[in-house]
């Protein structure tokens, strides 16, 4: 039983009391752990390896399993920006209705599934845990194309995606997004252009 505590903690620096039952940990294993000064309990139901700073990207992405990071925050994730916004921006399957969103400052936004899933891929979060994030190029098209973000968020999200130097590969990917999601969206245009 300890080796499924270990390969717990070798996935996760924050976890979750549903995430360790995944993982086959009981609630006597986690309390064992905390009583060696293995893990640190941080509230109810939420854990961090000793030594270790909550790692709230983390934490959201297994309390609201179903979201995926997405918008300015994704932009973030990709360091595709310097903005950091008042709350993390998660994307929800349409019908998905949590209670507790707020009091985590979630903003949330819902899509009928064929919108919801494409481009999800999942990334290390700062701290090295697995988190679902939309990848650059679907999160590009949704920032390009959410009236809600600054211009000089859009215009910097792009220059640094364009420094990065996408491959044929990421452009195709571009390409089908655009198509499937925002059919007259200008992105494209812009990205040929600063691409000069």
């Amino acid at each position: 039983m300890a080796r499924n505590l270990d390969r717990l903690l070798a996935k996760h620096s924050t976890f979750t009391t549903g995430t360790a039952r995944r993982y086959g940990v009981s609630s006597s294993m986690l309390q064992a752990a905390v009583e060696k000064n293995e893990i640190v309990r941080e509230e109810i139901g939420t854990y961090v390896i000793a030594g270790s700073e909550t790692d709230e990207y983390s934490l959201l992405s297994q309390k609201f399993s179903r979201g995926v990071f997405s918008q300015e925050t994704a932009l973030i994730l990709h360091g595709l920006t310097t903005e950091m916004p008042m709350t993390f921006q998660m994307t929800f399957p349409h019908g998905y209705h949590n209670p507790d969103l707020d009091k985590w400052r979630v903003t949330a936004r819902h899509l009928i599934l064929e919108r919801y899933q494409l481009g999800i891929e999942t990334i290390a979060s700062p701290s090295g845990d697995p988190i679902k994030v939309y990848d650059p190029e679907r999160t590009l098209l949704d920032v390009w194309n959410d009236p809600d973000i600054g211009a000089n968020v859009k215009y910097e999200a792009v220059a640094n995606y364009l420094k990065q130097r996408p491959g044929l590969e990421e452009n195709l990917r571009l390409e089908k997004y655009a198509k499937a999601l925002y059919p007259t969206t200008e992105l494209l245009t812009i990205m040929a252009v600063l691409d000069r």
